[in-house]
């Protein structure tokens, strides 16, 4: 009889420690990468392929922005047509744009204060009626389109993918360490109990 349960503490064992290894190894993968507000829409998207000039471009953030020095700039090739402060409202930055833009490829650079307090920015670009071919911007140059910032600013991201908290994977861990022991704890009772019977 007690050769059959010594396998059992062994199984147990060994189960234990795969669970908690690869518990400790997906803690860091289980800190969210992206802490700061991202951009969700967009109004032109990006992208976009417009037959008539837009009124405004709308942005819309994972969270409430702050109302630190947004900024929002609308370029068409070297010529800027716009640089200025958008209208907050929650997680929307909104500004309104010049009228009758004619016809080619814009990039509207922007920039938000996410938060957490840290700076994100990023471009979207939507063309307008016909485009020629030597008028799509390159993207150094619209990179360049970029609005002044008054400090290090964090590029967009798409949304992220949920991670669990590192608290949950701690919890968890706690409790499959608590019932792996309590299992032991019940074997080895078992296994005396077998013994004072088998002596």
């Amino acid at each position: 009889m007690p050769t059959r349960l010594r396998p059992v503490g062994a199984v147990l064992a060994t189960v234990l420690l795969v669970v908690l290894g690869t518990a400790l190894l997906t803690v860091p993968a289980a800190v969210p990468g992206h802490a700061h507000d991202y951009l969700v829409d967009a109004e032109p998207a990006d992208g976009a392929a417009l037959n008539r000039p837009p009124d405004v471009v709308r942005l819309t953030f994972s969270d409430q922005v702050l109302p630190t020095a947004p900024a929002v700039l609308l370029r068409r090739g070297d010529t800027v047509l716009l640089e200025a402060e958008p209208a907050l409202d929650g997680r929307v930055a909104e500004a309104d744009l010049p009228d009758d833009l004619p016809d080619g490829e814009y990039t509207v650079a922007w920039r938000v204060v996410s938060a957490d307090g840290h700076p994100v920015s990023g471009l979207i670009t939507f063309t307008v009626g016909t485009v020629t071919a030597g008028e799509a911007a390159a993207p150094a140059e619209a990179q360049d389109a970029a609005p002044p910032s008054a400090g290090p600013t964090e590029p967009s991201a798409a949304a992220p993918a949920p991670a669990a908290p590192a608290a949950l994977v701690a919890a968890g861990v706690v409790l499959l360490a608590a019932t792996a022991t309590a299992l032991l704890a019940l074997h080895r009772r078992r296994r005396r109990s077998t013994t004072r019977e088998n002596p």
